[in-house]
């Protein structure tokens, strides 16, 4: 199970984090979008899907602001600490995304699970700062 907080540490969670048939878990993936900048207030974010079921808010209580995706047209939900104004996750409002939650993986509290969790696919590359440079092995996707 991981754990992650905002940073003045009211909002606390824990996820159980899906591994695939090897016992390797979940690797994160990394959005240029803008939205994600937004989010973040950084060039890139960082998130892990998990399914909505494996994830437990175990202290505090979220803000939530249901917004339309600035490049592309769907709604999502951004949920945040109400008093850091850390986001913790987002929801996505579109079919087959209904039951998860897109953790924003500079929330988690292990250093080690951060380290683990290397990107395997960058998402909007299209968006990306010509400076940043491609995350070696990872699936390169201009849109989601």
């Amino acid at each position: 199970m991981a754990h992650g907080s905002c940073l003045c540490g009211k909002v606390t969670y824990e996820a159980a984090i899906p591994v695939d048939a090897s016992g390797k878990r979940r690797e994160t993936h990394l959005c240029h979008c803008r939205m994600c900048r937004k989010i973040t207030s950084a060039y890139t974010s960082a998130n892990l899907d998990v399914p909505a079921s494996d994830f437990h808010l175990t202290s505090g209580e979220l803000k939530r602001i249901r917004t339309t995706h600035a490049d592309d047209g769907f709604e999502f939900s951004i949920l945040f600490c109400p008093d850091c104004g850390s986001a913790i996750y987002a929801e996505p409002h579109i079919e087959g995304w209904n039951d998860v939650v897109i953790i924003q993986a500079g929330t988690l509290d292990d250093p080690v699970e951060i380290l683990e969790a290397r990107p395997a696919v960058e998402l909007n590359t299209k968006c990306r700062m010509p400076w940043i440079a491609k995350v070696e092995g990872a699936q390169q996707k201009e849109g989601y």
